[in-house]
């Protein structure tokens, strides 16, 4: 439903993609939904989505400018390789759940999950046309007669004209998952011949009632069984992978996070089948989030996050003196006492560190030199790391002797560390933070890191919290970073 071209922005000096949105008969209605339901897609920031920069019309044609990734689609890998094993199978339907939810979440729906729009590069599984799908299949062209998408990969209810829903996603994910590990689609009626292992959980999101179908919390919990820790594409990838540590990253950084767009005047330079061609745009001057972090209290573009805890969701407590800045991450001063926990997080309770806290349900835990660790799947693209420590009961004076504020840490593995805060904040009794950056040995691109050092009590037990993410990723993780603080509780 449109062409896409590969562009290089001339303001920011970076290759992206430019994609023009057929809207049919130019109709003036349709293009203003288009774009509105564009500009909701392009507040989502999430490693698995692909980021959309911007939205341009010009002279009645509609534009969309989006993130460029190198890399195949799982639907050029199964033409070139054929069916793919299991055990990778999963761990691309664990990503793309991962993207899934913070889409549903944010109340948008993808209405065009195919092998055609996932990408493969190196360690991870990237969901594209997020938006796109919905503006043209949306249910007004529905009504008319026109159902948009690609047939083999619509849910049944599609197919009949209903209006889609969380759980028609959740369809062609299945079939999406059907034909990866079979190598064609599931047809008008799929067996289970070739499926082995993954079974079970394709067959239950390919029920025809939507209401039966797994959920994607379901679905998520069947694959992690059965994924293995192989690269899950066939994309570009560092030659050595990184031994896991206690900051281990992914090795590929994402592109930039959206920021907010300034229009001007200006020129794309794209190429398409190798001949130049030059598209007029009105797009190219940007303030991107990333990049070296603004400091705490500094202005900064804003990303709205897929989750983050809100007055609806998770009651926040004042802080607990004026001259206290509110932290960086999560509710200020005591959080709620009963705080309500996300859709797609179970609270992980720690007998041995005595503490709780929510985390998504698809995070890895282990344990960590007497500590305990939390992984994101797919690649460990965010950490979190929990301690008990034995410090004097003044989390402002013992945050300086942490890595994180003095930059102590093992070389040659990590360099370039700085220091961009430290500070008492509100939370619990008393706590203070210390936020860096640092690149890591076998990591492309700087890691953004927060410690967090606090007693629950005044006086009391002392707990150490470390959040590491790619920097380039860093604001798509607050989300469940919030999550985490405004659910921690001591045992």
């Amino acid at each position: 439903m449109g062409f896409v071209w590969q562009a290089h922005d001339q303001v920011l000096d970076r290759e992206v993609a430019v994609k023009e949105v057929f809207v049919p008969d130019r109709d003036e209605d349709r293009s203003e939904r288009a774009f509105r339901e564009a500009r909701a897609a392009g507040r989502l920031n999430h490693p698995g989505i692909v980021t959309i920069h911007d939205l341009v019309s010009d002279e009645g044609r509609s534009w969309i400018v989006m993130e460029l990734v190198r890399a195949p689609s799982l639907e050029a890998a199964l033409r070139e390789s054929g069916p793919m094993a299991p055990a990778r199978v999963a761990r691309i339907g664990l990503a793309m759940l991962e993207a899934l939810r913070a889409a549903h979440d944010a109340g948008i729906l993808h209405r065009d999950i195919k092998p055609g729009n996932v990408l493969l590069p190196g360690d991870r599984a990237v969901i594209t046309d997020f938006g796109i799908a919905t503006i043209i299949g949306d249910e007004k062209l529905t009504a008319t007669g026109h159902v948009v998408g690609t047939p083999a990969y619509m849910p049944p209810e599609r197919l009949r004209g209903e209006p889609a829903s969380e759980a028609s996603d959740m369809w062609a994910l299945g079939a999406t998952l059907y034909a990866a590990v079979t190598g064609h689609p599931p047809g008008a009626a799929p067996t289970s011949a070739g499926m082995g292992p993954l079974t079970p959980v394709i067959e239950g999101l390919l029920r025809d009632a939507p209401r039966t179908r797994l959920t994607a919390g379901q679905a998520s919990a069947l694959l992690a069984g059965l994924a293995d820790r192989q690269p899950i594409g066939t994309g570009p990838a560092p030659a050595t992978q990184p031994v896991p540590t206690r900051l281990e990253e992914p090795t590929q950084p994402r592109g930039s996070s959206a920021g907010w767009w300034s229009r001007r005047s200006s020129r794309l330079v794209t190429a398409a089948a190798g001949l130049a061609v030059v598209v007029t745009a009105v797009v190219l001057t940007v303030t991107l989030s990333s990049g070296p972090p603004a400091r705490h209290g500094q202005a900064t573009a804003t990303v709205t996050p897929t989750s983050t805890p809100s007055a609806g969701r998770t009651a926040t407590a004042a802080p607990r003196s004026p001259s206290v800045a509110a932290p960086a991450i999560g509710p200020a001063g005591y959080p709620a006492a009963n705080p309500t926990i996300p859709k797609g997080y179970n609270v992980f309770p720690d007998p041995a560190l005595h503490f709780s806290a929510a985390i998504p349900d698809t995070w890895v835990s282990t344990t960590d030199g007497g500590g305990r660790r939390f992984c994101s799947p797919g690649g460990c693209f965010a950490v979190i790391v929990v301690q008990r420590v034995s410090g004097r009961s003044d989390p402002i004076s013992d945050i300086r002797l942490s890595s994180a504020a003095n930059g102590s840490f093992p070389a040659p593995d990590y360099s370039n560390y700085r220091r961009l805060r430290i500070a008492p904040v509100a939370y619990y009794a008393q706590a203070a933070e210390a936020e860096f950056l640092l690149r890591k040995r076998g990591t492309a691109g700087d890691l953004h890191g927060l410690a967090r050092e606090f007693t629950v009590t005044q006086g009391g037990q002392e707990y150490y919290v470390q959040l590491t993410a790619l920097a380039a990723n860093w604001q798509s993780w607050q989300s469940v970073f919030g999550v985490f603080f405004a659910t921690f509780r001591p045992d």
